[in-house]
């Protein structure tokens, strides 16, 4: 007789002759299965009224069905963007980010999809191609995803890396933004510096709700208020005026060392005369491919994704799909790493 809600994982490895943490492995798509021991447990599974979700479903339809038998394809994950520009050469910095998630899907048996640009394609077009790779868990990378609201599926588990003002709603992994900018000041005055400068972009403010600001702030009023210069915000990067306004807060406010979150800064100085660390040291809020050879925070963006996969699939085991009732938010810290544009500790 079926015992629905009252049957557990020791249950279904005692039925079927083998560890709970085979009966895991199987429920989660573990590779490391041996094709008759898979097709036990999900016997069992069945039998005996463990709950069902569409991944177990998926799996053994896939394993009485396939030839080769192999796990995984029955419920995939993708990682998306939505940019019409989008190269993962222009974006180098996101590679980390994606190697990360792509070697914990691994290590979960799931496959991970890396093609797909939803930039100009309807929710219908979307959602056809989803269904066709077998996708139940959306990656979607919000640094990259522009120009079309996020998609809000029910029959998807959806997560978040990084952070926009119009994905409250969603589960996300960020950086910890707010400690990461006191981590970076903590190390720049064990190197030395006395007049720490921090330079930001206004898109940066609005991304990430203020965070890096605050840090700064928190840090400039309650911790070492002599060791900061006014901050300096930077409305657009790419305009030709934003250059001087950034060198006559250099000028005027004669910081020792900058804290910012783009890299045309350490042009900009040397093109204005500055030897770099020699004058005035700089340094990086979150250290990418752009930045190599930097001082500054690295992100541990590979941690990142790889957590996110976490989060990702733990709801995808439970059942749980669509938007969340209670979104989750994990914040990964940041390393500090010497380098060459700031003095080494």
């Amino acid at each position: 007789m079926s015992r629905i809600g009252t049957v557990n994982i020791r249950d279904v490895a005692q039925a079927a002759g083998v560890s709970p943490m085979t009966v895991s492995r199987v429920l989660n798509g573990g590779a490391r299965v041996a094709p008759a021991t898979r097709e036990q447990v999900l016997a069992e599974v069945e039998r005996l009224g463990y709950r069902i979700n569409p991944l177990v479903q998926a799996y053994t339809t896939q394993i009485r069905g396939s030839q080769d038998r192999t796990a995984g394809a029955g419920c995939n994950l993708a990682f998306v963007v939505s940019d019409p520009d989008h190269t993962l050469p222009r974006h180098l910095w996101l590679l980390p980010y994606l190697r990360g998630a792509q070697a914990r899907a691994a290590e979960l048996g799931y496959g991970l999809d890396t093609d797909l640009n939803l930039a100009g394609l309807t929710d219908r077009e979307v959602l056809r191609q989803l269904t066709a790779r077998g996708v139940r868990g959306l990656l979607i990378p919000l640094f990259v995803f522009v120009g079309r609201d996020l998609p809000q599926y029910d029959g998807m588990a959806m997560t978040g890396i990084g952070e926009t003002r119009d994905s409250d709603w969603m589960h996300r992994v960020n950086p910890e933004y707010f400690l990461n900018v006191q981590l970076a000041l903590a190390a720049l005055r064990e190197r030395g510096y006395k007049r720490i400068g921090f330079c930001l972009t206004l898109n940066s403010i609005y991304t990430n709700h203020g965070q890096e600001l605050g840090g700064f702030l928190e840090y400039t009023k309650l911790e070492q208020p002599e060791a900061c210069v006014r901050h300096c915000v930077m409305k657009d990067v790419t305009q030709p005026q934003q250059v001087e306004i950034f060198l006559e807060w250099i000028r005027k406010e004669q910081p020792d060392v900058v804290l910012t979150t783009f890299y045309q800064a350490l042009h900009w100085l040397r093109d204005a005369g500055y030897n770099v660390p020699g004058d005035i040291g700089i340094a990086h809020l979150g250290l990418t491919d752009d930045t190599r050879n930097w001082s500054g925070v690295d992100y541990r963006a590979e941690a990142i994704g790889s957590a996110a996969v976490d989060l990702l699939t733990a709801h995808i085991v439970r059942n749980e799909f669509g938007i969340p009732a209670i979104p989750k938010r994990m914040r990964i810290p940041g390393i500090w790493r010497d380098g060459e544009t700031a003095r080494v500790g």
